[in-house]
């Protein structure tokens, strides 16, 4: 019987419509009775949908003294349910959102509002309704940005946000009063810098939404609209708006130049001219009233000023010979060298990034110096991608204007100015290693000006260029080399300024940059002169004292050695110069030096001398990385060959020691192809193996087992292999080796035979050692294949497992041998109960404790194997509720695993994915593994049970993975059905993307029948690559179901054409969406049915190109030209398909043989749609090759 407020329908609505709230004492609440009045089906109310949907709105925008009903999710609930029964479209205000953004504080649970009030207002404003103007959205828009500066950002915050700016955008095509918007949306200003300096990832949704507004044609015939703004600049948040309002204006002038910048009819300027000018007139003007107003000089000024500098150099109209534009630049680099002179760090890479887009734009009007080069070459490691991008840019000019000794010249000066004759010797040596690892010696700069000096070298030799600037670094060095004269002798052994030894450190690398680029022209001509010079400065090179440990002396001599091997490897000619001696210096750089010219001389001498390879076996125990590696990669060869034995045996016990290190050094092939090398390091490993060596040759006990490791498979042979098994103490150490040795394969079978070791490796499993547990997981998965075979290992390991009675390991165990029957294990059946009855009566886990759940699971399905009992509490809701409270993808599969491990019930199972799919949208992948596994040899049951689910994306999620593991058609088909009755498309689309891929075999021509105009409905820019894959795959796996379907492919593809033409930034390329819908087109010209000598398509593809001509010829959103050029391969596809059979040969009248298209020249682009169709057809023929010449 039904309660006496729905006695009637009257009664009803004269309870939904009293004054107070409930109506009557004693009666609920009035959204309490119209959710009952819904969901009652024997109360009848003559359009009921209708009546409750219009109450709801209704009751939205009242005012009301207590909580807003905007603030409860029944309402919400409400009309979800009851608007897809509505027999009319609702009549909503749009007052109702700014209402509801103000009430949300009054919220109980904010999440569940905010998703319930955007899928309602979705439902009530949809896409492309025309019953609200631009003027009112506008408002909504201005009215949305105090609020959303107040509240927390949240996915639903975003979607709203989105909805409101999106369906801003689409009301101004309908708008007639431009002027009348933008004053609104500038009066907002304040407001919008508020909401993105509190929300900054707001900045992305808002700043499109404000510049479709403010840059209407209408407006921007009439002025620049970014100045009313200029005067609100100083608010906070404006320097993060500024810069993307401004990329949008320059965006803007730049699309719709021809229709915003007219030319009288009386000009006699070439209308391209003309319309460039008036562009580069309009940017720039708006350009220097914003850089007016931005002069203040903290960093949020200067970060500003080079967003909007980066906007006009990505812009590329800058007129270099325009004085305006010189002007204007001249100013800017000014202030920024200033600036940057002015010393403050925070504004460093900021100044920087300034001067590199200037540099770009006008070399001579940027004028940078060495005081801006030196910033450059000792910049602190944040800013080196910026110093080498200034830098680089200064090369590529110098490089194309032929005048690269004045590049070399400025860095030079730059070099004098950075070290100064008045700094300490401790910043000096400061400022020589921050160079050193600065940009200058970089391996990306240093390549640019190898191949920039390469340039310079002509077949007939060395150029003057080269040098030129080989001399001018001759005539830097030298007066650096001169020292101070003591009576009437000058000292060679004396050492220069700490200074000038900075300065001739990095002087001879360059020197050696010009040498090393000239290394095979022919040495003639003036070149001849200056590397004589060269010789000869090196033979009068300052002579170091062996005892002198100094800084100055040791990068003097570094220099001095660094300059010789580079002049003797350029003449191939062994100089005067004595071999350097290796002893411990102050700086690694001359060891390093030292040992390259030791082994350059011992290349040309094809041998090393014995004294020397002492010298080297002495400073190598504490020689860094650098040096080992020189000494693998350049002198392993000739050690080998030249090292007597006892030298051998200690190189190999340095090796040794030197491999827990730096162990990737010695992987190279060659260091074990070498005999003596190899042979000598044999011994020694056997040495180390033995256990009364241990601490003789190593400092851990890890040692041998990092040698072993890192040796190729085929050095070691079975006895060696043997020999290190039986000697191994330890598996902590040598678990990686082992595992190595279980995957090779070959000698597997020494472990497990060796009891102990198998001991070992489930203990030190157990303690959670990684390499370890892998070992183990190896060896278990190796044993299951034949357990009777390997009944002893298995029965080692289940006894190790009883006795340390730990869950962890014993659940690693069951994890692995579950794979098979537990019919395969009746050999040791015993003890695997035994061990299951050890560790099944276990405490509940904590939540929190994944690795705990993990194993409780893991045990529970182990019980269930062995058909055993596991008694435990329930756990699935705890864990689903924590979830749910901090969504994570390992928790999620905790989740699945626990509900799969204490129920058979599948729709508990299937209810907790769709929860765990809702609430982790885009960790599918994993999850789908996890579902899979946990109803492997049930997916038909599965699925049978999951089509009974809502409709929703989790749910169709959860089919798609699925029907991936299933072969049954019926059950297939059931999932198919069930996802075409979904009423969300995007979900569709991405359960067909994956069913197609892998079962296209299942679908049926009703399908794509039913799948067209969901693609139709779905198709956006965000969706468009899905909706592609869709036909691709369709194309290629089921072409027959496509070509019973064609007249909706052509509505599929005008309406992707049409989709390209969204607007993009400038500074952004176009993306892969036109390369994609090329080879969609493709792809469709390539299907053939036996039935069909040539494609059905042919006689379609007329009307699929002038879909193509209309969108692309459009004079407001047409086509850029790299659109057009990715375009061109799918589109020529369709002319040779359609000329198939002779109406190739037009001579110059390609497409005539079509006919006239129906259509064409009727849409927006009028004529010029017809000059794009022959331009079309012209351009296809010059690509094809007809044989003709």
């Amino acid at each position: 019987m039904l309660p006496a407020y729905l006695t009637s329908a009257s009664g009803l609505i004269k309870n939904l419509k009293a004054a107070s709230d409930p109506p009557q004492s004693g009666f609920p609440l009035k959204i309490d009775i119209a959710l009952e009045a819904w969901q009652q089906d024997s109360f009848h109310v003559p359009r009921k949908a209708d009546v409750l949907r219009d109450w709801v709105i209704e009751t939205w925008t009242r005012n009301h003294k207590g909580s807003s009903p905007l603030a409860d999710a029944k309402y919400y609930r409400l009309l979800l349910e009851v608007s897809p029964r509505c027999d009319s479209p609702a009549q909503a205000p749009l007052t109702i959102i700014p209402s509801l953004l103000k009430s949300l504080p009054q919220a109980q649970d904010l999440d569940s509002v905010l998703d319930l009030a955007v899928r309602s207002l979705n439902l009530l404003f949809p896409p492309q309704q025309t019953s609200h103007k631009a003027e009112a959205w506008t408002d909504v828009w201005t009215g949305i940005l105090q609020p959303l500066s107040l509240l927390s950002l949240t996915t639903h915050v975003l979607s709203l946000t989105k909805l409101v700016s999106s369906r801003v955008e689409e009301s101004l095509s309908s708008s007639l009063n431009g002027k009348k918007l933008a004053a609104a949306v500038v009066a907002s200003f304040p407001s919008f810098c508020n909401t993105i300096l509190r929300h900054p990832s707001l900045l992305d949704i808002l700043a499109p939404t404000m510049s479709a507004v403010l840059f209407q044609e209408s407006v921007l015939q009439s002025g620049d609209p970014l100045q009313p703004l200029l005067s609100q600049v100083p608010s906070p948040g404006s320097h993060l708006a500024i810069p993307v309002l401004f990329d949008a204006l320059v965006q803007k002038y730049h699309q719709n130049r021809y229709s915003i910048f007219t030319q009288a009819s009386s000009s006699k300027v070439a209308h391209d001219v003309f319309v460039a000018g008036k562009e580069r007139e309009a940017v720039r003007l708006a350009l220097e009233r914003t850089l007016d107003r931005l002069n203040g000089g903290d960093i949020t000024a200067w970060q500003t000023r080079f967003a909007l500098w980066k906007t006009i150099e990505l812009w590329g109209g800058y007129m270099e010979r325009e004085p305006s534009w010189s002007r204007l630049l001249d100013i800017e680099a000014q202030a920024t060298k200033q600036a940057l002179n002015s010393g403050d760090p925070s504004t460093v890479g900021t100044l920087l990034g300034t001067l590199v887009s200037l540099e770009r734009l006008d070399h001579d009007q940027a004028k940078l110096g060495p005081d801006v080069v030196r910033w450059c070459l000792a910049s602190p490691v944040a800013h080196h991608t910026i110093a080498k991008s200034l830098i680089s840019s200064l090369l590529r000019f110098f490089h194309l204007t032929h005048s690269l000794p004045t590049f070399f010249e400025l860095i030079l000066d730059a070099l004098d100015g950075l070290f100064t004759s008045d700094l300490p010797e401790e910043i000096i040596i400061s400022l020589y290693d921050l160079t050193l690892d600065g940009p200058l010696t970089s391996e990306s700069i240093r390549q640019e000006i190898d191949q920039s000096l390469r340039s310079t070298l002509g077949g007939q030799g060395r150029s003057n260029i080269w040098d030129q600037i080989l001399r001018s670094l001759i005539d830097r060095i030298t007066p650096l080399l001169r020292t101070q004269p003591v009576g009437k002798k000058r000292k060679r052994s004396s050492s220069p300024s700490f200074r000038s030894a900075a300065l001739i450190g990095i002087h001879t690398r360059l020197i050696s940059y010009c040498l090393i680029s000239s290394g095979t022209s022919p040495n003639i001509g003036s070149s001849l002169q200056s590397v004589k010079e060269l010789s000869a400065l090196i033979e009068d090179w300052p002579i170091r004292n062996d005892t002198d440990p100094s800084f100055s002396a040791a990068v003097t001599e570094s220099g001095r050695v660094r300059v010789a091997r580079n002049v003797e490897s350029l003449t191939s000619a062994i100089s005067a110069i004595t071999v350097p001696g290796l002893h411990r210096p102050a700086i690694p750089e001359l060891s390093i030096e030292s040992i390259r010219f030791i082994l350059h001389r011992a290349v040309f001498d094809q041998s090393i001398p014995s004294e020397t390879i002492d010298a080297l076996l002495d400073i190598l125990p504490e020689a860094s990385s650098a040096v080992w590696q020189i000494v693998i990669d350049q002198g392993i060869v000739l050690l080998d060959c030249s090292a007597s034995p006892n030298q051998l045996s200690r190189l190999a016990t340095l090796i040794a020691q030197r491999v827990t290190k730096d162990s990737l050094l010695f992987t190279s092939g060659v260091f074990w192809e070498l005999p003596n090398v190899r042979g000598e390091f044999r011994t020694t490993t056997n040495i180390c193996l033995r256990p009364d060596a241990l601490q003789i040759y190593m400092t851990t006990s890890s040692l041998d087992y990092y040698i072993l490791t890192n040796c190729p498979p085929t050095y070691l042979n079975r006895k060696t292999k043997a020999h290190a098994i039986e000697s191994t103490e330890e598996v902590a150490p040598a678990a990686p080796w082992l595992s190595r040795i279980v995957t090779e394969g070959d000698s597997v079978g020494l472990i497990l035979r060796n009891n102990k070791v198998l001991r070992q490796v489930v203990e030190v499993a157990a303690d959670g050692n990684e390499a370890a547990i892998s070992l183990f997981a190896k060896l278990i998965n190796l044993m299951i294949q034949s357990p009777d075979q390997n009944e002893a290992a298995l029965s080692t390991i289940i006894s190790s497992l009883v006795a340390l009675g730990k869950p962890s390991p014993v659940a690693k165990f069951f994890s692995v041998i579950m794979r098979k029957e537990v019919q395969d294990f009746s050999s040791v059946l015993p003890k695997l109960l035994d061990l299951y009855i050890s560790v099944k009566t276990l405490p509940a886990p904590a939540v929190d404790d994944l690795d705990a759940i993990d194993t409780r699971n893991v045990l529970c399905a182990a019980g269930r194997w062995l058909v055993e009992s596991h008694q435990t509490a329930r756990l699935g809701p705890r864990l689903c509720s924590a979830f749910l409270s901090h969504p994570e993808p390992r928790l999620a599969r905790c989740v699945l695993e626990t509900f799969a491990s204490e129920t058979t019930d599948m729709r508990h199972i299937i209810a907790a994915a769709m929860i765990v799919y809702r609430a982790l949208p885009d960790h599918s992948a994993n999850l789908d593994t996890a579902l899979q596994s946990i109803f492997e040899g049930r997916i038909t049951e599965a699925i049978s049970c999951g089509v009974n689910f809502d409709r929703s994306s989790a749910c169709l999620r959860i089919l798609a993975a699925l029907c991936m593991r299933c072969s049954d058609p019926a059950a297939l088909r059931d999932a198919i059905d069930a996802s075409l009755s979904s009423s969300a498309d995007d979900p569709i689309i991405k359960f067909f993307e994956r069913i197609i891929e892998d079962k296209a075999f299942a679908l049926q021509h009703n399908d794509v029948v039913r799948l067209f105009p969901i693609i139709t409905r779905s198709l956006d820019h965000q969706s468009l690559n899905s909706n592609i894959d869709v036909l691709i795959s369709l194309s290629r796996r089921r072409p027959d179901l496509i070509l019973a379907n064609l007249p909706g492919v052509v509505d599929i593809l005008s309406i992707m054409f049409k989709t390209l033409q969204r607007s993009r930034k400038l500074p952004s390329p176009a993306g892969d969406e036109p390369q994609h819908l090329s080879r969609l087109l493709v792809a469709l010209t390539q299907m053939r049915l036996k039935t069909h000598e040539t494609s059905p398509l042919a006689k379609h593809i007329p009307a699929i190109l002038v879909a193509y001509v209309r969108a692309a010829a459009d004079l407001h959103v047409g086509y850029t030209p790299s659109v057009r050029r990715d375009l061109e391969p799918g589109l020529y596809a369709l002319c040779n398909l359609a000329t198939t059979g002779g109406r190739a040969h037009a001579r110059g009248r390609e497409g005539e043989g079509l006919g006239t298209p129906f259509g064409l020249g009727e849409g927006p682009g009028g004529d010029g749609e017809r000059e794009l169709w022959a331009d079309l057809w012209q351009n296809w023929s010059k690509s094809r090759y007809m044989g003709q010449g």
